[in-house]
C-alpha cells in the first residue's frame, strides 16, 4: 500500500498544480515525485504544456499584453526625465555651474560638458526623445546628448553608423555632431 494517493495527486496535477506545489501540498520530497514519474504513477506534462500553465501563474515569457504593459511603464518613466543606464560607456556625474548635476555617458560627453562650461555656453543634458523609424521599419526614439543655446542639439560621436544616418535624416531640429577629433581639441583647450 502506497503512502500517497497517486490518483488524487494526478488529478491535482492535471488541474494545473506544479510539481513543486504538489511537494508542498502532500509534504513529499522531490525524489518521491521523480520515482513516481519514472514508475508511471504520475504522468507529467510536456515542457510546452508546463510552460503554458506556468506562464499563467508566473509570466516569464513575453506575451503581447506583457510587452504593452512594460512599454507603457517605461514611457511613463521617460516622461519624468528617467534615462536608461544602457550602453558601453562608463557613467559620470558632473556638476556644471550652468546645467547643474548631470549624468553623462563616457569621457567624451564629460569633456564636452566641461568645454561648454569653460566657453560660457548655456546648455543642458538633453532628455527629450524624438520618434523615428529605425532600419527595421519599427518606431524607435532618439535622444541627442545635449541642447546648447545658439547651436541647437549636439550629438557626441566616435564614428557614424547607418543607424545614425537613419536617425539624423528624420530629425527635424538643428543638430550638430561633434566627432572624436573635435573632442580631442576640446581636451587640449581645457
Amino acid at each position: 500500500m502506497s503512502k500517497y494517493n497517486w490518483q488524487l495527486i494526478q488529478e491535482d496535477y492535471n488541474t494545473g498544480l506544479s510539481l513543486r506545489k504538489l511537494q508542498e501540498k502532500y509534504k513529499m520530497s522531490s525524489r518521491t515525485l521523480t520515482q513516481a514519474t519514472r514508475s508511471g504513477k504520475l504522468i507529467t506534462r510536456s515542457k510546452s504544456e508546463a510552460a503554458i500553465i506556468d506562464n499563467k501563474e508566473n509570466p516569464r515569457t513575453h506575451t503581447e499584453e506583457w510587452k504593452a504593459q512594460q512599454s507603457k511603464r517605461i514611457l511613463e518613466k521617460y516622461e519624468t526625465g528617467w534615462m536608461p543606464k544602457a550602453g558601453r560607456c562608463k557613467k559620470y556625474k558632473y556638476t556644471s555651474p550652468v546645467a547643474g548635476t548631470v549624468s553623462l555617458d563616457g569621457t567624451w560627453e564629460l569633456t564636452t560638458a566641461k568645454w561648454l562650461d569653460k566657453q560660457g555656453y548655456t546648455w543642458q543634458r538633453n532628455t527629450t526623445r524624438f520618434p523615428y523609424t529605425n532600419l527595421k521599419g519599427k518606431l524607435s526614439h532618439y535622444t541627442p546628448d545635449f541642447y546648447v543655446e545658439g547651436i541647437g542639439y549636439v550629438e557626441v560621436k566616435g564614428y557614424q553608423t547607418k543607424l545614425d544616418e537613419c536617425k539624423w535624416q528624420q530629425f527635424n531640429e538643428p543638430l550638430t555632431v561633434w566627432y572624436r577629433d573635435k573632442i580631442k581639441e576640446f581636451e587640449q583647450d581645457l
